[in-house]
């Protein structure tokens, strides 16, 4: 449709109708035909009604002429001799009345398809200058199609429906005798034309296949010209592509269809797209523009490949200053392979025997073999390992050295590998900062101030083969694509950002078993936002919609582990997604009915999640983390007599936040800048709401929602609801024009609103639990960087302070200031990391390492050695020999077991620890007396087992009064004195300063 078409040809066509009635005749063949589509009678016999005939009209681009000309038919011979030689006007245009009473004839034929021209006919009969059709998609094939060039949109419906009077219905007297169908019967009557709204005869030719009307709902996709006629925005050339693409001559259409301009030059390029090599001139004005665009490319180019070199120097410079500390502290190139082994406490040991395991296996394939039928990990069960531990990073480290091993032994390519990784955490908190604040310098200033606040960072530096430090990497630059998917305005990327989002989030949730409480807390959050309206409900319903199927490729390659099917994210992304999408587009009006229907939804998300998750595990037999709810629980209850939480609970990695870490994130002004901050996000996005919920539209009496137009409103309908709709929109913001600005800026950034969200429930979760920081403490560095370095901010403050906003003046203000504070900042923390590089010491523990030679030395492969968790990892990793119980805690048997083996500690007779023992087929226990006389605030290990077996502990006090005396003495101070009672069942073999051995006799061995 061109601009101005319509509405002048109507108001001239009603304003001055023609004076002459009959046609004329200038010459020139009929215009008009018709073809039956078959030979059929076209009246039925039962009804006498006449069938409508299948014809195809088209109107003569030259005169608009009308005129019937029909295939033979099968009638009498001399209708068919009349109907060559007699032409027959066409009965479109003749009015009920002048067609007579006695016609049946009741109903509209389909209109065919123009095939040319625009189908109008100038003023004074003055044909019209044929147009180009416009760029539209063809149509599905249907019975009503003749013709396949679609209808132009110069066309107006009252022109392919009444034409002027001279093709009105001829006289009587110029008619021949060939009637069949009474078209002509009565008297010609000249009446004023019939006009049928455009959105009615549309429909009629295309037969619901205009995509304007298909589409007219969708704002985005239709543009108002001056004229106030609507026309989609053009699919065909888009600006930021075709940049040279040449500009219409009128005004208005700066972002529509182009018309083919007159230019010469304009018509080569056309030409150029159709492959045909044509040589244009380029004006000087062209190439002083092209030189102008060039400069600031170039500009931008150098801009973001200088940011990616200074992060790929700092991410490697980070790496390697985390392993010079790790290897200041240990010596680690210059001690035994054993003191090495011994130096990976706790679980790391436990981990890392399944790398090394791997390695010294006859290939990689019997190594997994192994892994999947092991007996070495528990005594007396076969446990598969890949289904049990997250230790694919192992068998993936493991391929690796196989493949090529850079000349290193087994153990410094892990460390190596694990360090490397830092490297790649950093660089993603470094792209991270730039994103959000549009300048790689503020990455710098996060990468120095992760430095500075390293230890609550990470603590890769004496804990290398922990979980965290293979997922913590993959979880930010999941969170960093995310980020770029919700910010994203295109869909032309939006796979490739959901791949990106997919892989990242699989590796971290595969190498961590609590990984997926951060898809947990990452689905709520972005389930909150988008129900508040914060967040578009659709992208996160992909996003959920991935988190889950991460869930389940985590189920399928951990053998269907039942932990990872019936954990919480598992339930919650089907119910959210069910609640964004049954969301209604328009918004109830009021702050409370908003803010009640959304708490409203989110409870009843969270609860129909409880009782899904309820149904899975009760299905399922599965409790392996119930320990982690128990924990929650006692956290706040205190239950001092529950075995498995009391172990957790008496952990210092699993107590509050204490208050160093608060002072030391202070003093590097992470933690400041970041609570300032995050409180202005949170303004602005309380103030958004607030606006929205105010003045939130409701839908319309008849139904229809505001913005969306029925297919039944014609388009003067539809121009006049728009601009009532724009004085509405006007008046509901002239309150928010009057607010500060920046504030509605920076809530329009949904990436930083995804990060601000986020951030505050992991605060919270670092606030409880001590361990958990390593997800707080880096987006305190990464959003306080942000904070400094924010452009929004920086423009409302010069704006306030010279009332005028230069964008160069705010960068290089904002620019001057970031590189003053990276200055200050690296001056004054550089002697404390100069003197950290200059502490050097040692990995010593002799007592370790006779204990682990001795085992090694003097006892049998198959023997079975049962003491402490944390000892035990140790000992399977130095000695390859089998182990009773063992550190991950993420089952329920284990936790049972260990309960049972750890009756050494307690106040309980040497029989019952003797039939505990046999029962796991313990060869050895190993009792150390750092365990056995440790007592501190009822929270060392003899202490939790006299509370969980309901005796008074050695302070004395019957808290809870439940508690009673026992009868027995603890048993690891007892089997020390080597009494009668005790030499029965065990028999001591070894013992230095801090550990024991004993032999646990068999009752032959006894008599003996």
């Amino acid at each position: 449709m061109e601009p101005g078409d319509d509405i002048i040809d109507v108001l001239y066509r009603c304003g001055h109708p023609p004076a002459t009635a009959g046609p004329v005749n200038n010459g020139s063949p009929p215009p008009y035909r018709q073809e039956a589509e078959d030979n059929s009678h076209p009246y039925q016999p039962h009804t006498g009604q006449r069938r409508p005939s299948a014809a195809v009209f088209a109107i003569s681009p030259n005169t608009g002429r009308s005129a019937y000309s029909g295939t033979p038919y099968s009638g009498t011979p001399n209708q068919r001799r009349n109907s060559k030689t007699s032409p027959k006007p066409d009965s479109r245009w003749s009015t009920p009345a002048g067609r007579g009473t006695s016609t049946p004839y009741a109903s509209t034929p389909v209109l065919g398809r123009y095939n040319g021209g625009t189908g109008r006919v100038g003023y004074n009969n003055t044909p019209q200058v044929q147009r180009r059709a416009s760029f539209t998609k063809p149509s599905n094939p249907s019975n009503f199609d003749y013709k396949s060039s679609p209808l132009p949109r110069s066309t107006s419906a009252y022109d392919s429906r009444t034409p002027p009077r001279h093709h009105r219905t001829a006289p009587v007297d110029t008619l021949s005798e060939y009637d069949p169908y009474g078209y002509n019967e009565g008297p010609f009557v000249d009446e004023e034309p019939v006009y049928v709204p455009r959105s009615t005869m549309v429909d009629i030719i295309y037969r619901n296949e205009d995509d304007l009307l298909a589409d007219r709902h969708k704002g985005e996709e239709l543009i108002e010209l001056p004229s106030g006629a609507r026309q989609r925005k053009r699919r065909i050339f888009d600006p930021k592509i075709d940049l040279n693409m040449c500009d219409s001559n009128i005004a208005g259409q700066s972002d529509i269809r182009k018309r083919r301009s007159l230019n010469r030059s304009c018509d080569d390029k056309d030409v150029g797209r159709e492959d045909k090599v044509v040589a244009t001139e380029v004006s000087p004005d062209t190439s002083e523009d092209d030189n102008a665009m060039l400069l600031p490319s170039l500009l931008a180019a150098a801009n973001k490949l200088t940011g990616l070199l200074v992060m790929v120097f700092l991410s490697y410079q980070f790496s390697s200053y985390l392993y010079k500390l790790h290897e200041n502290d240990l010596w680690f190139s210059e001690i035994m392979e054993v003191e090495r082994e011994i130096s990976f406490r706790t679980e790391q040991g436990l981990y890392y025997s399944y790398y090394k395991q791997l390695v010294t296996a006859d290939s990689l394939t019997a190594g997994l073999k192994q892994l999947q039928f092991d007996n070495l990990t528990e005594s007396t069960s076969t446990v598969n390992i890949l289904q049990r531990f997250n230790i694919y990073q192992e068998v993936v480290l493991a391929a690796m050295y196989n493949v090529y091993n850079f000349r290193l032994s087994p153990i410094f390519f892990y460390t190596y590998s694990v360090f490397s990784l830092q490297g790649l955490y950093l660089s993603a908190l470094y792209l991270l900062a730039w994103t959000l604040s549009g300048t790689w310098v503020a990455g710098v200033l996060a990468t120095l101030s992760v430095t500075i606040n390293r230890f609550d960072v990470t603590r890769v530096n004496f804990t290398v083969p922990l979980r965290e430090h293979f997922s913590l990497p993959f979880i930010f630059w999941q969170f960093l694509t995310v980020g770029h998917y919700l910010k994203s305005a295109s869909s032309h990327s939006d796979t490739s950002h959901l791949v990106a989002v997919y892989i990242s989030s699989l590796i971290f949730t595969l190498t961590w078993q609590f990984a997926q409480f951060v898809l947990l807390i990452q689905a709520l959050v972005l389930f909150c936002l988008a129900t508040v309206g914060l967040l578009d409900r659709d992208r996160v319903c992909r996003l959920l919609a991935v988190s889950l199927c991460v869930m389940v490729s985590v189920w399928y390659l951990q053998f269907y582990q039942a932990m990872v099917i019936t954990s919480l994210i598992v339930s919650l992304v089907p119910t959210t997604i069910l609640s964004l999408q049954s969301q209604a587009d328009n918004l109830p009006r009021g702050v409370t009915k908003n803010i009640g229907l959304s708490a409203a939804r989110i409870v009843i998300a969270v609860f129909i999640t409880v009782c899904l998750n309820t149904i899975l595990k009760v299905s399922m037999n599965q409790t392996a983390d119930n320990h982690i709810f128990k924990f929650l629980k006692n956290k706040l209850s205190k239950d001092s007599t529950d075995f498995e939480t009391q172990l957790y609970l008496c952990n210092e990695a699993f107590k509050w936040l204490d208050y160093n870490t608060y002072a030391r994130l202070t003093a590097s002004l992470a933690l400041p800048a970041y609570a300032l901050f995050s409180l202005t996000c949170l303004s602005s996005y309380v103030a958004v709401l607030l606006t929205r919920w105010r003045g939130a539209e409701q839908v319309s009496s008849n139904g229809a929602i505001p913005g969306m137009h029925p297919r039944s409103s014609s388009r003067a309908e539809m121009y006049q609801k728009k601009v009532e709709m724009d004085k509405e929109e006007k008046s509901k913001y002239e309150k928010v024009a009057s607010s500060p600005s920046f504030l509605f800026e920076m809530s329009n950034r949904s990436d930083l609103c995804f990060h601000i969200g986020q951030s505050l429930p992991l605060a919270l979760l670092a606030i409880s639990t001590l361990r958990m920081k390593c997800f707080w403490s880096p987006y305190i560095c990464v959003l306080a960087s942000v904070g400094i370095s924010d452009p929004t901010l920086w423009s409302a403050i010069l704006a306030k302070l010279s009332g005028t906003l230069n964008r160069r003046v705010m960068n290089v203000a904002r620019h001057t200031v970031l590189i003053c504070l990276i200055i200050m900042l690296a001056s004054q923390h550089k002697p404390k990391i100069d003197q950290e590089m200059e502490d050097l010491r040692e990995f010593y523990d002799p007592d370790t390492v006779d204990l682990m030679q001795w085992i090694q030395q003097n006892t049998a492969q198959a023997s079975a050695i049962s003491g402490s968790m944390q000892l035990m990892a140790g000992v399977k990793l130095c000695t390859g020999r089998t182990v009773t119980n063992h550190p991950h805690f993420e089952d329920k048997n284990l936790r049972d077991r260990t309960k049972q083996l750890y009756q050494m500690y307690a106040k309980t007779s040497p029989e019952d620890v003797f039939s505990i023992l046999h029962k796991y087929n313990a060869s050895y226990i190993i009792l150390e007396d750092s365990i056995c006389l440790a007592h501190r605030e009822r929270c060392s290990l003899p202490d939790i087992m006299d509370l969980s077996n309901g005796h008074i502990p050695d302070d004395g006090v019957r808290n809870p009064p439940s508690l009673v005396e026992s009868k027995f003495p603890r048993f690891c101070e007892e089997v020390r004195y080597d009494t009668a009672e005790y030499r029965k069942w065990f028999r001591k073999v070894f013992e230095n300063k801090t550990f024991r051995i004993y032999k646990v006799l068999l009752p032959s061995e006894s008599e003996h």
